[in-house]
């Protein structure tokens, strides 16, 4: 926000900022594995997401590794999480970047289409007959031996020395792909590289023209509003980004300041946003404080992970909008004039 477009920065800030933006959804992932709650399927096109993958990926290999895209335009989408097939892939690229032990050597990612007939289908577990997405990530690294080629989607089994690997990168690519109904094939001679072949059905669905824009940050009309949040770098960026925005914040990182503020000047603020799990005092506790100040106030309670108990413990204190951490200035802002206009409702949103 702070550069031109054309300021020879501005691409490699775009590029932190989508990385981000994938960190969060692989962490919203996780959450949800946790939870065991179905992820989101959409007609994801493969083939920006591998031209996505493979430009973080060129800024973290060796110079000596070359990394060869083969792509087919016409390959069909398929339906899918975008996050956990992005993930999927990550890890073989990075398992086959591993594989060449430092040395010079090429990752080759392959994609195109192909049509399952019965015996090729029921030859790979999980599959279906009908058209397939396939994709390839090679490497001319040192290549799985046999007896471990048996055993390597186990979980926590590795042939990588201590500290270099976890034995679960397999095992999350095989659960994913299994999770998409599709297969994974591994082909590998030793000292000679190693092919991982996915195939994943396709699509009828039309995809999305791209990944969704960002929304356009919200001016706001000289609402006032508390912010409390522990960290003193959120609070900071906070503070700026939507006084900004055209808000009036006041920010806080410890709860006994914040209610104190809100105590001499009850009427003073719109809207107030806590963080939930800050050490001194939850979010809770700090609502239910000032709601005995100011029964009418607007509360938003932020956390990165809202269990359906905190939710009805918030609901219960008259707490009726949440928002999940982290988001963008863009997103905090829509909320805020969303929550402003609707501030009545008593229903959570988020």
């Amino acid at each position: 926000m702070d550069l031109d477009p054309n300021h020879e920065a501005y691409g490699c800030l775009e590029e932190i900022r989508k990385a981000g933006q994938r960190a969060k959804g692989l962490v919203q992932q996780i959450l949800a594995f946790g939870r065991r709650q179905p992820s989101e399927q959409k007609a994801v096109p493969l083939q920006a997401l591998v031209e996505e993958m493979a430009r973080l990926l060129r800024a973290t290999l060796p110079a000596g590794v070359d990394l060869q895209l083969t792509l087919d335009p016409l390959a069909p989408p398929v339906l899918g999480d975008a996050n956990q097939l992005h993930q999927a892939l990550f890890n073989l690229c990075t398992n086959a970047w591993h594989s060449l032990d430092d040395q010079p050597g090429t990752i080759s990612i392959r994609l195109g289409s192909c049509t399952l007939d019965h015996p090729a289908a029921a030859a790979l577990p999980g599959t279906r007959p009908g058209r397939h997405v396939r994709v390839e990530v090679a490497d001319t690294g040192h290549g799985i031996e046999p007896e471990a080629l048996r055993h390597i989607f186990e979980p926590f089994f590795t042939t990588k020395p201590p500290g270099k690997g976890t034995g679960l990168g397999l095992t999350v690519v095989q659960a994913i792909v299994q999770s998409h109904h599709g297969s994974i094939v591994v082909d590998s001679i030793p000292r000679k590289g190693s092919t991982f072949t996915l195939y994943l059905p396709a699509t009828d669905a039309a995809p999305e023209i791209s990944a969704a824009p960002e929304p356009a940050t919200r001016r706001g009309t000289g609402q006032r509003i508390l912010y409390l949040d522990d960290e003193e770098q959120l609070v900071s960026l906070g503070t700026r980004m939507l006084s900004r925005a055209g808000f009036q914040i006041s920010g806080f990182t410890h709860p006994g300041t914040a209610i104190e503020a809100f105590a001499r000047n009850p009427m003073g603020f719109d809207v107030v946003i806590t963080d939930h799990n800050m050490p001194e005092q939850s979010g809770l506790q700090v609502a239910e404080e000032l709601l005995r100040i100011r029964p009418d106030i607007t509360i938003v309670l932020c956390s990165g992970f809202f269990t359906d108990e905190l939710k009805e413990k918030a609901r219960h204190i008259g707490i009726h909008h949440v928002l999940y951490k982290p988001n963008t200035i863009q997103e905090l802002t829509q909320s805020i004039h969303r929550i402003v206009q609707d501030a009545q409702t008593p229903r959570l949103d988020g």
